[in-house]
């Protein structure tokens, strides 16, 4: 019996050794590929979701451009303001999504205004579908955490929030050289999101996050600390009793929140359009004149954004 869990615990640690030596490889350009292959992990070779973050970090840090305002948010605000940038000089456009978490925002707004001593507004776009998006496991690691600790700036979060982000998504996640250990490698990559999914899955859920709130209200003191103002805006929604009625829920949620006394119109410039106008029930499908007749909906009901130019 001994000599068989010997050879049983010899043969587990050589098993061992054999996976880590092929992940290993599997780092190392001339074989990722081959190996990619092999084991059917091609579609982890590239990471989309951290390049989709990149250009937003990049337009924050720059510096001497001539930019004092600041326009973030999620993919809904990257929807309606990204088509206008020429036309808007003064603006910094840096949208995302809801995945780079509130943190994320933070973070884009703290680099925005170290780099930019003159700026005066920071406009933060959100639907009511970010406020309840804390740290999930289905793209939150590359949205949330992989690119601002690529650029250096996950220094910039609290030690509470990154004790959270380790545990949502593994205690390595925080580690420079480990996180880049299992990006480098798809084969790793794949088993990862695949256990991380499988079996410690965290979905999004009908509460507003202290996440959420915490770093709203930090952008909010930070801003006021720099002079700057700054602005909690929502994005437009598909229009539905069932939306109506989860907004009728989500507000009371909000009222009972730190956030709500910063901006207590927060709800109250909620703006409904036909459900036709969204191609999935969330981002509007409609053209850059069509984006122009919300903007200029949400400067009037707002009383915002009115010196932000628009081609129709």
């Amino acid at each position: 019996m001994k000599r068989f869990m010997g050879k049983a615990i010899f043969f587990c640690v050589l098993f061992a050794l054999l996976l880590l030596t092929v992940c290993a490889l599997a780092t190392i350009p001339a074989c990722k590929l081959f190996l990619a292959k092999v084991t059917n992990t091609t579609d982890y070779m590239e990471n989309t979701a951290v390049k989709e973050i990149l250009p937003a970090i990049d337009s924050v840090e720059k510096q001497e451009d001539g930019k004092t305002k600041l326009i973030i948010g999620d993919s809904v605000c990257f929807r309606l303001f990204d088509w206008y940038r020429e036309e808007n000089p003064d603006y910094c456009i840096a949208p995302t999504n809801r995945g780079v978490g509130m943190s994320g925002q933070y973070i884009l707004a703290e680099v925005f205004l170290e780099n930019h001593p003159e700026a005066t507004d920071v406009y933060l776009v959100i639907t009511t579908n970010t406020l309840i998006t804390g740290y999930e496991t289905i793209h939150g690691y590359q949205y949330a955490v992989q690119p601002f600790l690529e650029r250096g700036h996950l220094h910039r979060l609290d030690e509470e929030t990154r004790d959270e982000m380790r545990a949502t998504y593994g205690g390595f996640v925080t580690n420079d050289n480990m996180l880049r250990f299992v990006d480098n490698s798809p084969i790793l990559k794949k088993a990862y999101f695949n256990v991380l999914n499988e079996y410690f899955a965290k979905n999004v859920k009908m509460e507003i996050p202290r996440v959420v709130e915490n770093y709203i209200v930090k952008m909010h003191d930070l801003c006021d600390e720099k002079g700057v103002t700054m602005h909690l805006l929502p994005s437009p929604i598909p229009d539905s009793k069932e939306r109506r009625d989860l907004e009728v829920d989500l507000e009371k949620l909000y009222q009972k929140t730190e956030i709500y006394p910063l901006f207590p119109d927060y709800y109250k410039n909620l703006t409904y359009y036909p459900a036709e106008y969204f191609s999935d029930g969330i981002h509007p499908d409609l053209d850059s004149e069509g984006t122009c007749g919300l903007i200029h909906d949400m400067q009037e009901k707002n009383g915002t954004l009115l010196d932000f130019n628009l081609p129709y």
